[in-house]
């Protein structure tokens, strides 16, 4: 049973779509990024560490 039989194949094309898109690495300086905008939002209060934002020990199946 699907539970959105009509939206179904919109979700494949927009998919299909964003594909080209997609990333499987976070630069440091994304991260880096990311942080000072949840600063600036207030939802972090302190930096968090590259380490504890990405699995690093994944590293060699990044493509860039």
């Amino acid at each position: 049973m699907k539970i959105f039989p009509q939206e179904a194949d919109h979700i494949v094309e927009l998919i299909r779509r964003d594909v080209p898109f997609y990333q499987t690495a976070l630069s440091t300086d994304f991260v880096s990024g990311m942080n000072t905008f949840a600063r600036n939002v207030d939802i972090l209060d302190v930096d968090v560490p590259y380490e504890h934002v990405v699995a690093e020990q994944f590293a060699r199946w990044w493509t860039h």
